[in-house]
């Protein structure tokens, strides 16, 4: 009996051990960011949320996902309610400024998308139009940038809401990225307008600029995936 009791305590312990120390991480990501992340009936899914899951798995972490606002992440990041952001974020010189980045998992690319019906077939058609962007986002200067300062900028809080803007003609044009305007112009009635064009340093995931050894974890964690060929049958699957 006594040998029994050994036994079931040391199987115990091994089994609790691993748990009992696992790292915590509460994850802020978009609820409608396909084919980044997607959240339906509290299910997280689509390519940033299976790579982190695979991220976490590496770095014995136990990962929680929760639904934010774009706007709303820089300041759940810097009050602590979050310890680390997905959601296509571009990382830029300015915002290294307040956080810290990941190495990039892919390059950032920026469109324009407007309705499939509409007669516009150029970027230079949308002067003194309405453009819709992301709210607090850098693609309210680049829109201007690109265009010239006739054009009214709508900022909207989420994806569907530029959709729902652009289905109702509310706006006549879209500044978003890349993957979001090639799935919307293959599944609904957009088009593409212009070319692609490059912006930031790439796709980053945010945290704290304390958390130096945190992200030495993550950025393993790629490399890993990277070199096992992980990430790019991740990348197959859902971009």
């Amino acid at each position: 009996m006594s040998s029994l009791r050994k036994y079931l305590f040391f199987f115990c312990l091994c089994f609790l051990l691993p748990h009992a120390y696992a790292t915590k991480l509460v994850i802020g990501t978009l609820s409608y960011d396909s084919p980044f992340s997607n959240t339906k009936e509290n299910v997280f899914a689509d390519f940033e949320i299976m790579m982190m899951k695979e991220i976490c798995k590496r770095i014995h972490s136990e990962c929680v996902f929760e639904t934010v606002l774009f706007h709303d992440i820089p300041q759940k990041m810097s009050k602590g309610t979050i310890d680390l952001a997905l959601g296509s974020i571009i990382i830029t010189e300015e915002k290294r400024k307040n956080f810290l980045f990941s190495l990039p998992y892919q390059d950032s690319h920026l469109q324009y998308v407007a309705l499939k019906k509409s007669s516009l077939n150029t970027i230079q058609q949308l002067t003194g139009k309405t453009i819709g962007v992301s709210f607090r986002c850098p693609t309210r200067n680049l829109a201007l940038k690109h265009i010239d300062n006739t054009i009214q900028v709508n900022e909207l809080p989420t994806n569907m809401n530029m959709l729902k803007a652009l289905e109702k003609q509310k706006i006549s044009a879209v500044l978003t990225h890349y993957h979001h305007a090639i799935q919307w112009a293959n599944k609904r009635k957009f088009k593409l307008l212009g070319p692609k064009f490059r912006i930031g340093e790439g796709y980053g995931i945010m945290t704290q600029l304390h958390q130096t050894n945190l992200i030495n974890q993550i950025n393993e964690a790629l490399l890993g995936m990277e070199n096992d060929g992980t990430y790019i049958k991740l990348y197959k699957e859902y971009l």
